[in-house]
């Protein structure tokens, strides 16, 4: 997958294992779980870098033809840049290029900018199995949290 080039120092690339840390730090700055992301686990994860500092990351779990989006967070000076929707967008590409037709997402927090973005509220019951059976909605993720899907093809 290509970089995403902005103006001056900024880019969104895919994550590497040294970003790992930075990652985790993001995440819990942002109150989203990080129990379950290992070093392997970031294939599907991208990030945004702003004069060699990450500010953004956003990952996918692919099941099949079906992902969930996960792990979104911009870094608090980061903010009302457009950088989330940059994230978005490069992981739903990225979801594209692996034959993914439809992206889930769970949130306490981001329901009006994921419906702003396409996504639509789902009852929790209509997630498939696949994706119901992840770690994020079985245990990570409050049952309060609302299900949104988005179709892709």
């Amino acid at each position: 997958m290509t970089t995403v080039q902005f103006t001056g120092n900024r880019n969104i690339r895919p994550a590497r294992p040294d970003d790992y840390v930075g990652i985790c730090s993001l995440l819990q700055a942002s109150h989203l779980p990080t129990q379950d992301l290992l070093l392997t686990r970031l294939e599907h994860f991208a990030v945004c870098v702003i004069d060699e500092s990450l500010v953004g990351v956003i990952g996918l779990e692919v099941y099949g033809s079906q992902a969930l989006v996960r792990s979104l967070a911009v870094a608090q000076q980061a903010r009302s840049q457009g950088i989330a929707a940059c994230l978005a967008s490069y992981a739903q590409t990225r979801a594209l290029s692996m034959g993914v037709c439809t992206l889930f997402a769970l949130t306490t927090t981001a329901q009006t900018w994921l419906e702003k973005q396409g996504y639509a509220v789902l009852d929790r019951a209509q997630v498939p199995d696949v994706i119901r059976s992840s770690a994020q909605f079985r245990e990570l993720c409050p049952a309060s949290a609302v299900c949104l899907a988005k179709s892709i093809a």
